[in-house]
Order: structure tokens, then C-alpha cells, then sequence
């Protein structure tokens, strides 16, 4: 049943033949594997749960079988691996927004500005001096610069940025020119 095209399956599939189902499963769970491997050291650094993810790839490819329609000029192959791609691509945009969004600002890398030697009033003003900067940080940056400044923050290079977050090294360097016009002028307000 292995030489049978995909129209054929899908027929078969249709019609409930367990060989035909089993033998398009097998097919495009291979797929699927593939594309989730493309994208695996993003989705690994967002901490994306795999198993989940694994499951609702399979939904889309059962959702996909259904759906195809044999007369259409893409191939079964293409259709399912763009709508895997695109799942994926959802699931990275969706975790890089989660993680922003429960970002705490005492959690974004300026902890350094306490320091325990410090008599009291100069620590207490080090604490709201390190307060209203994560602040402005979290109120002047959106979704996409606030990713790149906490890679950038954990001392990823701008290459290393782009890989993650699926854009090309100039977008990268653009992004991080209008953070510093952005910041710059609030950090240079709050030394005056």
C-alpha cells in the first residue's frame, strides 16, 4: 500500500480504511517531526512543552486529511507542512509574548543596582532608582523589542538574537538602534 499516491489515501482515509490512516499518520508524523526540529532551539529556549505541542500537530494533520481537497494544485505534503510551519510559528510568537507578559520587572537584569554595602537611604534609592528603570524599560519597549533587549540582556549576540526569534541579522541591529533611541533619552532624564 506504500506506492499508493496520497489522493488515494486520502480516499481510503475517508472511507475509514485503517491501513490507509495508519500509513498517513506514520507519513506525516515524520513531517511534522522534521518541522518541529527546523525550530528546535527556539522552541527549546522559549521552553516550549514538545509533547503538547507534538499533539496539537497531529490534531491540525487529522484536521488537514479532512479538510484537503484532492483537485487543489498543492500537494498533500505542502498543505500539511504549511499549516504545521505556521502552528509552530504561532506556538514560538505565543511564547515570546507569555514570557513578556509575566515578565516581573524586578526579573529583567537590573538587580545589580542594590548593593548590601550601601548605607540605608543610598540602598532605598538604588531600589527606586532600579524601579522606575524597569518601568520605562517595560512602558517604552513592545512585545518584539522587550524579546530582543532580554536576549540581548542575557548576553546573546545579535546573530544569536536573530536565529532565536526567526528574523534576519539587519532587522536584529534596526531593532536595537530604536531601543537605544528609546532609552537613552529616558536613562539620560533620570541621571539629571
Amino acid at each position: 500500500m506504500f506506492d499508493i499516491s496520497d489522493s488515494e489515501l486520502i480516499m481510503l482515509y475517508r472511507e475509514n480504511n485503517e491501513e490507509a490512516t495508519d500509513i498517513l499518520n506514520q507519513k506525516y508524523s515524520i513531517v511534522t517531526k522534521r518541522i518541529i526540529n527546523k525550530y528546535y532551539p527556539q522552541l527549546k529556549k522559549l521552553k516550549v512543552n514538545f509533547y503538547e505541542l507534538t499533539l496539537s500537530c497531529h490534531e491540525l494533520v487529522n484536521e488537514a486529511l479532512d479538510t484537503y481537497n484532492t483537485l487543489s494544485k498543492a500537494s498533500l505534503n505542502t498543505y500539511i507542512s504549511l499549516i504545521i510551519d505556521r502552528k509552530i510559528k504561532k506556538t514560538i510568537i505565543n511564547a515570546v509574548r507569555y514570557n513578556k507578559k509575566n515578565m516581573e520587572p524586578s526579573n529583567i537584569g537590573f538587580d545589580n543596582a542594590t548593593d548590601n554595602s550601601l548605607d540605608p537611604l543610598e540602598t532605598l534609592c538604588a531600589k527606586e532608582s532600579q524601579k522606575n528603570l524597569n518601568e520605562i524599560i517595560l512602558n517604552k519597549l513592545n512585545n518584539n523589542e522587550l524579546a530582543i533587549f532580554s536576549l540581548l540582556l542575557d548576553g546573546l549576540s545579535y546573530k544569536d538574537i536573530a536565529f532565536t526569534l526567526m528574523q534576519s541579522y539587519k532587522q536584529i541591529y534596526k531593532k536595537v538602534q530604536n531601543i537605544r533611541k528609546k532609552l537613552i533619552p529616558e536613562l539620560q532624564k533620570m541621571l539629571d
